[in-house]
């Protein structure tokens, strides 16, 4: 998808997630154009050439284009919202954190909570309605006790008031999606799983038609399966 469209296989994730919020929203009747979804976003600020063997990481406030209808249009949306924040440099303001060992993904996601916390200190005035966390994990078995894990499934707790918290992890060529909610304020957990699945087929099915017609610069400007 990311081949046709450009961006990163982040992008992918979060227009796949967009996607989800949206029907939810508007399942719920809550979908108004003036609509506004923030999402904290974990990202890497690793300077080019840094081949040193740990995860630098800070957080970056996105603004969800969940009032796009089309999945390749949010998508691209979604792509130039990320590049706008990156370089209006608002990832400095958030907490880097550096020094993590290798290939160890649950420290991963308890220091990207620990930033994401950090940066709802700093900047409350700014709504956040939900946190993804999107780690790549090693692309290579991992043994213990010479037993190999198959599958790596993500959680991350939700804290500072978000309803909704969607931890993504890649290990050995799989991807994998792990949400976790507050049931009171998300009783349609289950059913925004099963969006997260089929907004990846969707986007796929809408990203091999655009393959076939035109290319990504053409495209309006505007933005697995569940563990």
């Amino acid at each position: 998808m990311r081949a046709v469209l450009g961006g990163t296989i982040n992008d992918v994730v979060l227009a796949v997630i967009t996607g989800a919020l949206r029907d939810l929203l508007l399942a719920r009747g809550d979908l108004r154009e003036d609509t506004v979804l923030r999402s904290l976003v974990p990202v890497s600020v690793r300077p080019t050439g840094d081949h040193t063997a740990n995860n630098q990481l800070a957080a970056m406030i996105v603004e969800l284009p969940v009032h796009i209808t089309d999945p390749a249009e949010r998508f691209i949306a979604l792509r130039h919202e990320t590049i706008r924040v990156k370089a209006a440099h608002e990832t400095a303001a958030t907490v880097a954190i550096t020094g993590l060992a290798r290939f160890v993904p649950p420290m991963l996601f308890a220091f990207g909570l620990r930033s994401a916390t950090s940066v709802l200190r700093r900047v409350p005035q700014r709504s956040v309605s939900t946190v993804t966390t999107n780690v790549p994990g090693p692309q290579l078995p991992m043994y213990a006790l010479g037993r190999e894990m198959l599958e790596y499934l993500p959680f991350m707790p939700i804290a500072q008031g978000l309803p909704i918290g969607i931890a993504v992890v890649s290990y050995n060529g799989q991807v994998r999606f792990g949400v976790t909610g507050d049931r009171q304020l998300v009783p349609e957990l289950t059913w925004f799983c099963t969006r997260i699945e089929e907004g990846i087929g969707e986007l796929s099915q809408r990203v091999r038609g655009i393959a076939h017609v035109s290319r990504p610069s053409s495209l309006p400007d505007p933005c697995v399966r569940q563990a």
